[in-house]
């Protein structure tokens, strides 16, 4: 649980014990009241403890939501790793691994794309790329279209460097 950085840490251990529940008029009113003396209770009432309700799984979920940045690296993981272990038929790191090649664009959706990320059609794949960033070229290969997909910091080897891609935000359109 999180408190105020005001708190000292065993006034933090001892509200997450769930042990004050006493208000200050309840201090020394029972046999178990914890005994204050004067500048405990005054540096106490400085504080307010409007205590939140906020179960154990709310709480969990609050740490360990990812930010932007996080979700951003992620999917990025991910793509790398699909390439790595994508059939060379379907998807491929070009030989100077400075870019990839989609040589299958249907099999990727319907084979590779399902097992690494929710299943989505080749067209929103190559959007949320261009969303990162990514460079889009088409050629055509024995009459077969071949997308290749190029960014600075998405390099064969340098998996280190996927951290420096940000994913672009659309501005609001205009009504």
């Amino acid at each position: 649980m999180v408190f105020p950085d005001s708190l000292d840490a065993d006034l933090s251990e001892f509200l997450m014990e769930g042990s004050f529940e006493q208000t200050s008029d309840d201090v020394g009113s029972s046999d178990d009241a914890i005994d204050y003396d004067a500048s405990t209770e005054s540096h106490l009432n400085q504080y307010a403890f409007p205590v939140p309700r906020v179960t154990i799984q709310e709480e969990f979920h609050a740490m360990h939501r990812p930010n932007s940045a996080e979700r951003t690296t992620k999917y990025l993981e991910k793509l790398y790793t699909m390439l790595e272990q994508c059939p060379e038929s379907i998807a491929t790191w070009t030989q100077d691994g400075s870019s990839f090649a989609v040589l299958d664009a249907n099999a990727l959706e319907r084979t590779i794309i399902p097992k690494f990320f929710k299943p989505i059609k080749f067209d929103s794949f190559v959007r949320q790329l261009n969303s990162y960033g990514f460079r889009k070229a088409k050629y055509m290969v024995a009459n077969k279209a071949v997308f290749a997909f190029r960014h600075a910091n998405f390099v064969r080897g340098e998996s280190h460097q996927l951290q420096a891609i940000q994913r672009r935000r659309r501005g609001k359109r205009e009504q």
